[in-house]
């Protein structure tokens, strides 16, 4: 925000609010300084529609990446589980030709 320590202390913007414009848009200061339509909305608005842009920006992002590792985590969950059934399959089929293996938490 631009300031005009001139004046006071407040943003140029407050003061020029209360100051006279003329008909091509220019805001003229008792000390001679104008300030046109488009530098009091580049120095007031336009941070804060920025602003805005990078904050929608990065929540759309922290989204899309939550989706993305909670998709990663359900088919890595899928993933073990189906080793659990196949190891489970070959334990049955080792017993059933006399092998037998160790419990999966004993220690070794």
């Amino acid at each position: 925000m631009a300031y005009c320590p001139q004046l006071s202390s407040e943003p140029a913007s407050i003061v020029s609010r209360s100051l006279p414009r003329s008909g091509d848009g220019t805001v003229h200061h008792p000390l001679g300084v104008s300030v046109t339509y488009w530098n009091e909305f580049k120095n007031t608005i336009l941070p804060w529609v920025l602003a805005a842009g990078v904050v929608t920006f990065l929540i759309t992002e922290h989204r899309r990446t939550t989706d993305a590792l909670l998709g990663a985590n359900s088919r890595l969950a899928e993933a073990v589980e189906e080793q659990g059934k196949a190891l489970e399959g070959v334990r049955q089929l080792l017993a059933s030709q006399g092998y037998t293996l160790p419990p999966i938490n004993a220690q070794q």
